[in-house]
């Protein structure tokens, strides 16, 4: 017995037929789907040719994060009227 849509979705159901074809992925959508499908296996072989592009900004943002003061040192100046 076949499954019902409105078993499967939410609301009432708009019929209670099941369509006779749903149409398979177009040409471009393959194209597409085929695309992601191999940058996805690159990224997950080869990730370090993605995270060679970010090396500078990751340098960056590591140098920064380097010099900060810990929350905790600020809170205390600040309870003591220190002035960082």
């Amino acid at each position: 017995q076949p499954i019902k849509p409105s078993a499967v979705g939410i609301g009432p159901s708009q019929t209670d037929e099941l369509p006779e074809h749903l149409e398979d992925l177009s040409k471009r959508e393959l194209v597409m789907l085929g695309t992601l499908m191999i940058i996805m296996l690159w990224i997950g072989l080869y990730p370090q040719s993605f995270l060679d592009t970010s090396a500078a900004s990751m340098q960056h943002v590591a140098a920064i994060y380097a010099t900060a003061q810990p929350v905790e040192a600020l809170t205390a100046a600040a309870s003591n009227g220190v002035t960082p």
